[in-house]
């Protein structure tokens, strides 16, 4: 689907009928396009959505849980994939490719850290990135052609999303389930204590799914679980309930880099939604 009035309208381009899990764009090459379907691999568009070609040779067969391209090269584009079993379900199991060569072929980079969860790549550098997985977080500084695993150190492992200081790629926040998110100032050498002050979590079926640092303010952070949304000023020590929406399943919650007050929520269920920093509702 796209829009080209700020989401008032949506209109139907292609690929009907795949389930699509990640969307990224080029941030060099504006009309190149990489979308990823649950166990159809990558397509591939460039002239901004409206015709798509199959790519991918060498993808892992799995659901895309993350998929970021290069800022600075169009066709360098790396993916966070788990692992389908043959009943359709995901499995215990992930991995993370990359590909030089536009999607056209790929690489598994890191393969035995259980499965993947997420994906994110720093804005300051584009080589550091960070995948979550079910043994901690994986790091690569060199645009993901290799990685290292950073446990953390306690309870569960399994890190299910990340968040990066657009201005700092060694501070970090890391999301575990019923932990919560824990932040790293030494580019995950060590982590500090769970951030739960004012924060709602269940221990048992939910748990704080993105996380959202403002470009214009790192301390400024939005976070989103099965209670709604949080807001915190103070780099996570404290957080409160943004009023408006509750009860909402969110999927992605992204910041505008040109409008840092900007702020986009897609959900399942209740499509998307947004709001500006002078607006008074969603």
């Amino acid at each position: 689907l796209r829009s080209e009035d700020g989401a008032d309208s949506w209109r139907g381009t292609s690929l009907g009928g795949l389930l699509l899990s990640r969307i990224s764009v080029a941030a060099s090459q504006p009309l190149r396009i990489y979308a990823a379907a649950n166990g159809s691999g990558v397509f591939r568009s460039d002239d901004g959505g409206f015709s798509w070609s199959g790519v991918g040779f060498g993808y892992p067969f799995g659901g895309t849980v993350g998929l970021s391209v290069d800022p600075r090269d169009p066709d360098t584009l790396v993916a966070a994939v788990r692992s389908i079993g043959p009943e359709g379900g995901f499995t215990l199991r992930g991995s993370l490719a990359r590909s030089d060569d536009g999607g056209l072929s790929w690489t598994a980079t890191l393969s035995d850290a259980g499965y993947v969860t997420s994906l994110a790549r720093c804005a300051a550098d584009p080589d550091v990135l960070l995948a979550g997985t079910a043994r901690g977080v994986a790091k690569s500084v060199d645009g993901g052609a290799s990685w290292s695993v950073l446990p953390l150190d306690l309870g569960e492992p399994v890190v299910i999303n990340l968040a990066i200081d657009p201005q700092n790629c060694d501070d970090f926040y890391a999301l575990q389930p019923a932990t919560g998110p824990r932040r790293s100032v030494d580019g995950g050498n060590s982590f500090g204590p769970p951030l739960v002050t004012g924060l709602e979590i269940l221990k048992a079926g939910s748990y704080p799914g993105e996380l959202s640092i403002s470009p214009s303010d790192p301390d400024h952070l939005i976070l989103s679980t099965h209670g709604g949304l949080y807001s915190s000023s103070d780099a996570g020590a404290s957080w409160q309930p943004i009023p408006g929406l509750l009860n909402l399943l969110v999927t992605g919650l992204s910041t505008s880099p040109q409008e840092p007050g900007r702020v986009w929520l897609s959900t399942y269920g209740t499509g998307v939604w947004t709001r500006s920093g002078s607006a008074p509702s969603w």
